[in-house]
């Protein structure tokens, strides 16, 4: 298999019919058993002689193709063999489905032809023919017409990268349909079979539109012979290493009564190992191939006299009986080319007559000189036809015409001024500057069409500079018409200056100051209100002779706001000039000054307490607190109104005053004044108390009996005691405390203190000695409760031993 480039590719219509031989999708061509004699098939319409002799005598037709495949020992590029890519499955075959094979040499092409004609009477032939390896043994060869275009993954000549990607297959749709050409025994049967998949009703249908038929199986139909009549024809070569074959689409494929375009993108010869969908891909031809289609096209080219023009020229292709050009209904087909060489293809154009094309120019100076299509001179009154599966070229002429364009200046010196029109100078469509005679008139030959004529000096000097083209106020656009002839008047007038006063107000500290609170002087004359001239924008122009003028404001830093000037050039507007048709600006900004917030701390400490002024804090307008300073805090503030309240001061009585004669609520401060908050904190005496707490002593004795005396070591003897709060004796509450017998008794000297109220538990451990074993008491056996004031009995403590 051998990859190729692609000159283009084959975009389909849509809306073809629901048929099975509706479209041409896939054409698959089966040859089988070499061996047998050349056939030699030829038919009235025809337009290939069909002997054997390959590639067609004197072919005729679209872009024939003849391609090249690796064969021999060599490998080449074709479908992996697995259960995905088999006949009837290869379009699901997942990606990599590609690799590098050696087909055996009955089943190895070394070539292919591709070719299509349209005969006389319209009817679209496809020729297609093949040589192979070796003319022993059988084989099957398979040439596949598909409607859509090859997946955009499939990039022929395909890389390593492209090829694990790409899957020839992959657009496989419903209506494609095969060809076989079964050689058996050295027929030369052509057999039609096509794609198709059962509807929800479990019906036959070739309809490709994906919403009818996605996900559902492809299936391809029992077939149906096409050489048994004049539509199909195959012959051998007499080595029966090559073979070739024609097929009217026409008559076999396309619809007899089409309602839209149908069209062959993608074909994908090869060779398979045998007539059933189960069949292995062997050898595979990858490439693009001709174009086929039932409809034909028509390429509309521009042509200028001289060379290289330009301009916007539209042309309308129609019926001269006003007849549809395309299935969908389409009357007309319009397209605009833009320069001399530039062309459109109108393609999916019914077959038929009485076509005819016209030309609308819409702009660029020239006029249609000759319209001739497939040799018919169109402008004369004749048609042309359009043919199935044929480009019919038409071109159009267009002849460049000429015009005077005058250019005159008009100098105006009526406010002293003293140009004259040498000092001018223009250009036409931004070209190079061209310089006005003293005559003040410039006259130049062009090309028909709108031209932009520009003063370069205009609008400078003092003069205001107007156009004027006859009609408008401009001179943009300036039509010169081919032979005749338009004007462009420049006039320059010398103009008086502008003086403005723009008034800028900064309110970034809480003023509220407006333009119509300001006034201003021109030389010390009469006031003048900011928006005296009602627009809001706080900016007064005045026309004035030329010369220098002093601005003033009569209320310059005054009502907290601080006044600066500018000319543009100094920080006053004591000598602003104006130039002769100019202007100056004299800029006055007034900018709003903060005011001053003090907070003052007043401690009055006479009953003790020691604390500075850095112990307490305050906050305005509700704020993060502030820590007071020793000698007070001072804040730079917008005007406004702020309350100034302190932290809690425990210890202290705290009373406020401010400047304004309030208790340092709503402090009005105005824009550059100075307010102060004073915080007196006065100590208050201190006020002790104090709590009692209660405990008990908890004592316990131990009266032995049955003490055998005489023991030599009887004076060691001791007694443990324990206290517990718990019924089980693990809490242990207190130290042991250990005492010597004393006789048959002892008891606690020091005893346990407790200072809750509960229920205490006793044991009382005895050593033993030379006569006497040790024991324990058991716990429980001593209990006392304790019962604390308002737990019971009235309030009353009590101590209980139980």
């Amino acid at each position: 298999m051998r990859s190729l480039r692609p000159p283009g590719h084959v975009v389909s219509a849509s809306g073809r019919p629901p048929r099975l031989r509706a479209v041409l999708l896939a054409c698959l061509l089966v040859l089988v058993g070499l061996a047998g004699g050349t056939v030699s098939q030829a038919a009235v319409g025809n337009p290939f002689l069909i002997d054997g002799t390959v590639p067609n005598e004197g072919m005729l037709g679209n872009a024939d193709i003849e391609e090249d495949d690796p064969n021999g020992n060599a490998s080449e590029l074709g479908p992996l063999n697995s259960s995905s890519t088999k006949l009837g499955v290869i379009h699901t075959a997942p990606v990599p489905m590609l690799g590098m094979t050696n087909p055996n040499a009955q089943t190895d092409l070394d070539k292919v032809w591709v070719t299509s004609e349209t005969d006389d009477a319209g009817d679209v032939w496809l020729y297609f023919a093949w040589q192979r390896d070796s003319n022993k043994g059988s084989g099957v060869l398979m040439y596949e017409f598909q409607a859509q275009p090859v997946s955009s993954a499939c990039d022929y000549p395909l890389s390593s990268a492209e090829a694990a990607t790409c899957n020839p297959w992959a657009n496989r749709q419903p209506g494609d349909f095969v060809i076989v050409w079964d050689q058996s025994g050295n027929s030369a049967v052509i057999i039609l079979r096509t794609w198709y998949y059962l509807d929800a009703d479990g019906q036959p249908s070739t309809n490709p539109d994906p919403e009818e038929w996605g996900g559902r199986t492809l299936l391809l139909d029992a077939g149906k012979e096409l050489t048994t009549t004049d539509d199909a024809f195959a012959a051998y070569s007499g080595t029966r290493f090559q073979g070739e074959a024609a097929v009217n689409l026409s008559d076999t494929v396309f619809p007899a009564e089409p309602t839209s375009c149908s069209t062959i993108a993608n074909i994908i010869p090869g060779t398979v190992t045998g007539n059933s969908d189960t069949a292995d891909y062997k050898d595979t031809v990858l490439g693009d191939f001709v174009d086929i289609s039932n409809c034909g096209s028509v390429t509309i080219t521009k042509d200028t006299n001289p060379e290289g023009g330009t301009g916007q020229f539209q042309y309308t292709l129609s019926r001269s009986d006003d007849s549809q050009i395309r299935f969908d209904g389409t009357l007309t087909a319009q397209g605009t080319l833009t320069e001399d060489g530039d062309g459109e293809t109108q393609s999916t154009l019914v077959a038929g007559a009485g076509y005819t094309l016209s030309e609308n120019i819409l702009s660029g100076p020239y006029t249609m000189d000759s319209i001739v299509c497939d040799g018919v001179d169109i402008d004369a009154g004749g048609t042309f036809e359009v043919v199935a599966n044929e480009t019919k070229q038409c071109l159009i002429t267009n002849q460049l015409q000429q015009g005077t364009l005058n250019v005159v200046k008009d100098v105006t010196n009526d406010d002293g001024g003293t140009a004259v029109p040498e000092d001018y100078s223009f250009t036409i469509d931004g070209g190079s500057p061209i310089d006005f005679p003293a005559s003040g008139s410039y006259s130049v030959q062009v090309d028909q069409g709108s031209y932009d004529v520009v003063e370069v000096e205009a609008d400078s000097g003092g003069y205001a500079t107007t156009y004027s083209d006859g009609t408008n106020a401009d001179c943009v656009d300036v039509f010169v018409p081919a032979g005749g002839s338009a004007t462009c008047t420049i006039t320059n007038d010398d103009q008086p200056g502008t003086l403005t006063v723009t008034k800028v107000i900064t309110n970034d500290n809480g003023g509220d100051a407006r333009f119509d609170d300001f006034t201003f002087t021109i030389d010390g004359g009469t006031a003048v209100g900011f928006d005296s001239d009602g627009d809001g924008d706080g900016s007064i122009s005045t026309t004035v002779d030329a010369g220098t003028y002093a601005v003033a404001e009569p209320e310059a830093n005054s009502g907290g706001y601080t006044t600066t000037y500018s000319d543009g050039t100094n920080t006053t507007c004591d000598a602003v000039v104006v130039p002769l048709g100019g202007s100056a600006t004299c800029t006055i900004t007034n900018d709003d000054q903060p005011g001053t917030l003090i907070v003052v701390k007043d401690l009055v400490q006479d009953n003790g307490r020691t604390e500075t002024e850095e112990d307490f804090s305050f906050t305005i307008d509700g704020g993060s607190s502030i820590s007071f300073e020793a000698d007070g805090n001072e804040f730079t503030v917008d005007a406004g109104s702020y309350d100034v309240v302190e932290d809690d001061a425990p210890g202290y009585t705290t009373t406020y005053s401010d400047s304004t004669g309030g208790q340092c609520q709503d402090i009005v401060i105005a824009n550059g004044q100075t307010e102060t908050c004073t915080i007196t904190n006065d100590d208050t005496k201190a006020a002790p108390s104090g709590t009692t707490e209660q405990s008990w002593v908890l004592h316990d004795d131990l009266a032995i009996t049955g003490l055998r005396a005489g023991a030599t070591d009887a004076d060691s003897s001791t007694v443990t005691f324990r206290l517990y709060s718990d019924a089980g004796c693990t809490t242990q509450v207190g130290e042991d405390e250990t005492v010597a017998l004393d006789g048959t008794a002892a008891g606690t000297s020091t005893g346990v203190t407790v200072s809750a109220a509960g229920i205490y538990y006793w044991i009382a451990d005895y050593s033993g000695d030379q006569f006497n074993e040790p024991f324990e008491t058991t716990c429980g056996d001593e209990v006392t409760e304790i019962r604390a004031k308002d737990a019971r009995d009235g309030g009353r403590d009590t101590l209980t031993a139980v």
